[in-house]
């Protein structure tokens, strides 16, 4: 099993779900997925909902929080 993270067009992580493969997950959810690693050894951390993927550094990374209205 392996983890794999689906990322939007603006590369939003939208889920992350256990899988036998990136394939699988194509063929039978479609769009676009990519690995990520529970102890975080590899892309710089576990991929969660709502984070960003970085193509360029090939990192996931989590969104700084927005400020709360005053």
């Amino acid at each position: 099993m392996i983890y794999a993270a689906q990322i939007d067009e603006n590369s939003v992580v939208l889920r992350v779900i256990a899988a036998t493969s990136l394939t699988w997950c194509v063929e039978n959810l479609g769009g676009e997925w990519l690995q990520t690693w529970k102890d975080g050894s590899q892309r710089g951390k576990f991929a969660g909902p709502g984070d960003i993927y970085d193509a360029d550094a090939d990192v996931f990374i989590t969104p700084p929080e927005e400020p709360e209205p005053a």
